[in-house]
C-alpha cells in the first residue's frame, strides 16, 4: 500500500507519496541542520492512529542559530505498517485536528 506524507499546517510544504517521497522530503529537511536533535515527548493512541508530540532542538547549518520548536506527527497505520504522516507546527491544532481539547 502506498503513503502519503502531508504537512497540515507548514508552509511551503507540499504531500510526498511513498517511501522514496518521504525519504527526499526528509533529506532536504535535515540538510538544514548543523545539529539536529527529536526527543517524542508523548504518544497518543487514536486506534489506527497515533499522534506523537515532538520537541525539535537544532542548530541551523548556515546560520548557527539554535531553536527549539514543538511539533506534532498524526500517524495511521494498517496492517502494521505507515501509510499516511501529517506534520503539525502546534500541538494545539494536532490535538484539536484529532478532537481532542486543548
Amino acid at each position: 500500500m502506498a503513503s502519503t506524507t502531508d504537512a497540515a499546517d507548514i508552509p511551503d510544504v507540499g504531500t510526498c507519496h511513498g517511501l522514496a517521497g518521504l525519504e527526499e522530503s526528509a533529506r532536504q529537511w535535515f540538510s538544514a541542520w548543523d545539529a539536529l536533535r527529536i526527543q517524542a515527548e508523548e504518544f497518543i493512541d487514536l486506534g489506527e492512529r497515533v499522534l506523537v508530540l515532538i520537541t525539535v532542538y537544532g542548530r541551523g547549518k548556515d546560520s548557527s542559530i539554535e531553536t527549539e520548536g514543538k511539533y506534532a506527527r498524526l500517524w495511521t497505520m494498517r496492517d502494521g505498517k505507515a501509510t499516511r504522516l501529517v506534520g503539525y507546527t502546534d500541538w494545539g491544532i494536532a490535538r484539536k485536528s484529532v478532537g481532542l481539547q486543548e
